[in-house]
């Protein structure tokens, strides 16, 4: 299982975007009418088996497979993996 794409989660549904930015998703969102600043969003990353990881259970589930070499002091972004 590896880390595929960025993803937002809002009340249950996913929006993701393979090797994309999290803006991409946020675009996305709005186009679809969607509110991606709501308070209830929580950005993250989804795997290859579509399964939904937070920036922080990203970064050690990254570092653990050896997607990353070490967890970044800030907070995890696409950068560090594409």
């Amino acid at each position: 299982m590896s880390i595929i794409g960025v993803a937002i989660i809002l009340e249950g549904k996913v929006y993701s975007k393979l090797q994309g930015r999290h803006c991409d998703v946020i675009k996305d969102m709005v186009e679809k009418g969607v509110d991606p600043k709501s308070k209830f969003a929580v950005q993250g990353f989804i795997t290859d088996s579509n399964t939904f990881l937070t920036r922080e259970q990203a970064a050690k589930y990254a570092l653990r497979i050896g997607q990353i070499k070490e967890i970044p002091r800030q907070k995890f972004t696409s950068e560090e993996l594409w």
